[in-house]
């Protein structure tokens, strides 16, 4: 089986559930994880995505996806 970013995120998606595109960049060197979600939902996986608030290193509040798996 050749290696990709797609089954790289679903294996991490089927281990821990979710995943972020900090994950995404700093485990799989993936810089496009929107798309490849994308991928996975038209190939049939139900993964939900939730908006997180977080803060930037300078203080400022910013929105985050988190996607996750359903089971």
């Amino acid at each position: 089986m050749i290696k990709t970013a797609t089954n790289d995120i679903l294996k991490h998606l089927k281990r821990y559930g979710k995943i972020n595109q900090l994950k995404a960049i700093e485990r799989y060197g993936t810089w496009r994880l929107a798309d490849v979600i994308y991928r996975l939902r038209n190939d049939g996986w139900d993964i939900d995505t939730v908006e997180k608030v977080v803060k930037t290193r300078y203080g400022k509040k910013v929105k985050v996806a988190e996607y996750r798996l359903n089971k």
